[in-house]
């Protein structure tokens, strides 16, 4: 029996089609559709969505709480930083304060075992040395935070875009 549109059969015979064309298929068959499709609607054609649909206003409301915490986190996550920032500085201020106020006290000693007056004003200079130590690294450690929460922003907004374009 001849298969002419079998590429291996008959072995020299001229074939009509490539190999990788679908054989004896109609143009007009249907589609495979998965078990359980819906037959109410043709598959490119979803159901149209109208203005007292649920779907609509479960993503309107969707949207609207998008913008709302994306603003909330725009703004709440460099403020955090400038926060823990200043959590830090205050902590290291702290120890440099002290610290400024342990060599004043030596200087201050050495100074009443002297009496010279050098020793008297490197040990003010001490003092107002470790107060502008703890208020700089306060002050950098802050901004630092600041500029760290500012770029983790990024990220956030091209999600916060992306998740708002995918509900449209």
């Amino acid at each position: 029996m001849s298969q002419p549109n079998n590429p291996w059969y008959p072995p020299n015979a001229p074939q009509t089609m490539t190999r990788n064309e679908p054989q004896n298929t109609p143009t007009n068959y249907p589609p495979n559709y998965p078990p359980n499709y819906p037959s109410n609607y043709p598959p490119n054609y979803p159901p149209s969505r109208s203005r007292t649909d649920s779907s609509w206003y479960s993503t309107r409301v969707l949207r609207i709480f998008l913008i709302i915490f994306g603003i909330m986190t725009l703004v709440g996550v460099p403020i955090l930083g400038y926060f823990i920032g200043n959590l830090i500085g205050i902590h290291m201020a702290t120890n440099d304060i002290q610290q400024g106020y342990a060599n004043s006290g030596l200087l201050y000693t050495i100074y009443n075992a002297s009496h010279n007056p050098v020793f008297l004003q490197e040990a003010q200079i001490s003092q107002a040395q470790g107060i502008g130590e703890a208020q700089s690294d306060t002050a950098t450690l802050q901004m630092l935070g600041l500029m760290i929460g500012l770029l983790a922003d990024v990220p956030f907004v091209f999600l916060f875009v992306r998740e708002y374009e995918m509900m449209g």
